[in-house]
């Protein structure tokens, strides 16, 4: 229950302060996004292809964990092996850099 409530404090740090600057009336005929738009289309896009782009990390790693002879789970929380942690930081880091850049509008 209270990881329940840290989540909902958490969402509203990030929540309320979006939902203010959403009321604001742009002052020109320019919108408050630099591409146009509405900034509630933005925050739509932002949060698909921040989806999107997760579902790709965590499909890639179990693939990286299907490729390799061993178990990467098994590693880290059994044998606590430092040297594969280090890999799996590096891995996720890689892939999550590339998934950004592909999926960053240009």
């Amino acid at each position: 229950m209270a990881a329940l409530a840290r989540l909902f404090m958490a969402l509203g740090t990030v929540v309320v302060p979006l939902c203010a600057f959403a009321q604001i009336e742009p002052t020109s005929s320019s919108s408050l996004v630099a591409g146009g738009g509405s900034i509630w289309m933005w925050l739509l896009e932002a949060f698909l292809f921040g989806a999107a782009g997760i579902v790709v990390l965590i499909g890639a790693y179990y693939l990286w964990e299907l490729i390799t002879p061993y178990s990467v789970k098994e590693q880290l929380v059994k044998e606590r092996n430092v040297a594969v942690a280090i890999v799996v930081a590096a891995f996720i880091i890689g892939t999550a850099l590339i998934i950004a850049a592909a999926i960053t509008p240009s």
